[in-house]
């Protein structure tokens, strides 16, 4: 969904790379909470605890993928997507010692 995203508003829209990956970002929030509490981690954690706790390490991820295409688009000079690509990699490092350890245990 992000990728779908980031690639429509930059394309389409010439919405600069750092607010469509952003906006893909929080488009995607949802769906991968769902997923993660009932099959990555298989859950059983009520929804309260669990998606307070996801919203704040998705935040964190928010801001390490904002981090991470600020420094490959403009700092760099790359591609929007090979930025995105390394975004993605940092931040499912992230997000998935975060819940595992944290969020979902």
């Amino acid at each position: 969904m992000q990728y779908s995203l980031l690639v429509v508003l930059v394309q389409t829209l010439r919405i600069n790379p750092l607010l469509s990956s952003t906006a893909g970002f929080a488009a995607g929030g949802l769906t991968a909470y769902l997923l993660n509490h009932r099959y990555t981690f298989a859950s059983d954690k009520s929804h309260l605890q669990a998606a307070s706790r996801f919203a704040v390490v998705a935040l964190f991820g928010m801001l390490l993928n904002a981090a991470t295409m600020s420094i490959g688009v403009y700092v760099l000079a790359l591609h929007y997507l090979l930025s995105q690509a390394l975004a993605t990699g940092f931040v499912l490092v992230w997000t998935y010692g975060a819940n595992r350890y944290w969020t979902f245990r």
